[in-house]
């Protein structure tokens, strides 16, 4: 019998995960499709404000962040071709905003490990330029978050999941539920914020 019920609550996880990620590839494709149909009825080239959308529907296309997600890079790549396309054309504010958003894209996707370091140190010389900060590059963030929160964070959140399923499944001990479901809720925040 818990044979059986262990095997449904790891499909229910897994089909759960598999529906997480069909959605953020649906809204992250939506949120390109926007942003590449915006940039096909800019009118004039010169034209900041519509510039400046088209940088903006382009970060939010990254928001949506997944391993391996073609998306995501799509998106990466296209604001760094932006901001590349401004710097050339002296539009400092615009290739400010869109280099600053590339890397506010790689860095919200930052968990485990910090994706695209390749692009990160790029876009940071980039910055350091156009913001005429020699420091910048020193304090450059390209290090991939600390192992021990990482961890932690792993912990609280399947701590604070897996009590979730077991007040459902067994709720006659819902104090120690209860308990386990606020540690776990507790670790993860924390650990977020110091990672």
């Amino acid at each position: 019998m818990r044979g059986t019920t262990s095997k449904k609550i790891i499909l229910i996880i897994i089909a759960l995960l598999f529906l997480i990620v069909i959605r953020l590839f649906a809204q992250s494709f939506f949120l390109l499709t926007k942003a590449e149909r915006f940039e096909k009825t800019i009118t004039s080239p010169s034209n900041f404000l519509e510039n400046y959308r088209l940088i903006l529907y382009y970060q939010r296309s990254c928001q949506f962040y997944f391993p391996f997600s073609p998306i995501f890079s799509k998106g990466i790549n296209k604001l760094i071709y932006l901001g590349s396309k401004f710097e050339q054309q002296r539009e400092r504010k615009l290739a400010k905003a869109a280099w600053l958003g590339a890397k506010s894209c790689i860095m919200l996707s930052r968990g485990f490990y910090l994706p695209y370091k390749n692009k990160l140190r790029l876009i940071n010389k980039h910055i350091a330029s156009l913001f005429n900060d020699k420091n910048a590059l020193e304090r450059s963030n390209i290090k991939d978050p600390d192992i021990f929160y990482s961890l932690l964070m792993i912990i609280g959140l399947l701590l604070w999941i897996g009590s979730g399923i077991y007040i459902i499944i067994k709720p006659e001990k819902i104090f120690y539920g209860f308990t386990t479901f606020l540690l776990g809720y507790i670790l993860w925040i924390l650990s977020l914020y110091l990672l």
